[in-house]
């Protein structure tokens, strides 16, 4: 959860310093297109189920439907977690 957190906050780092100019809503997209890649590259897909639950649970289910942003960043983890576990089952074959 912690190296989330941090990958999330690092990658608006240029951002929030003024390196890069952008508008609230490029802010806003910007900070969830870098999601999906940061729970990814922490370990979501090699999470037991009671922490899947502890997730949801947390984020509310419905929230991460309820906007085209939150819609696609929930199912681009989904996807990457798809291809970790396709390569679990038959990438050793």
């Amino acid at each position: 959860m912690l190296n989330t957190m941090h990958c999330l906050q690092t990658a608006l780092v240029p951002e929030a310093t003024g390196a890069v100019n952008m508008t609230c809503d490029q802010l806003k997209d910007t900070a969830f297109d870098t999601h999906a890649g940061c729970y990814l590259k922490n370990g979501l897909c090699k999470l037991p189920p009671s922490d899947w639950i502890a997730i949801v649970e947390i984020v509310n289910f419905e929230t991460l439907f309820q906007s085209w942003d939150a819609f696609k960043e929930t199912v681009e983890a989904a996807a990457g977690c798809m291809e970790f576990y396709t390569f679990l089952l038959y990438g050793q074959l």
